[in-house]
């Protein structure tokens, strides 16, 4: 097996939920509801976009994702955390 997702198999999880979803609370509501959740995502995309989140090498003082472990410029492991 490989490691690929199936995205066959994830469009069609996506399509009965829509249609569950659709049975269950109508039209005009399905619709505002998944308004609402892009416009809830593309507002937290936004707001993590402006929010540096990352850290500080101690050596050569560069900006690292939050998940480095070490600074890909100079190799160093001293990292200031926020």
């Amino acid at each position: 097996m490989t490691d690929r997702p199936r995205w066959w198999l994830i469009g069609v999880a996506a399509l009965l939920a829509a249609l569950f979803l659709y049975q269950s609370i109508g039209l005009v509501w399905a619709i505002g509801l998944f308004v609402g959740s892009m416009a809830a995502l593309a507002a937290y995309r936004f707001y993590r976009g402006r929010k540096s989140v990352g850290v500080r090498c101690l050596t050569c003082e560069e900006t690292l994702p939050s998940t480095a472990r070490e600074c890909r410029y100079c190799g160093g492991t001293r990292l200031q955390r926020p």
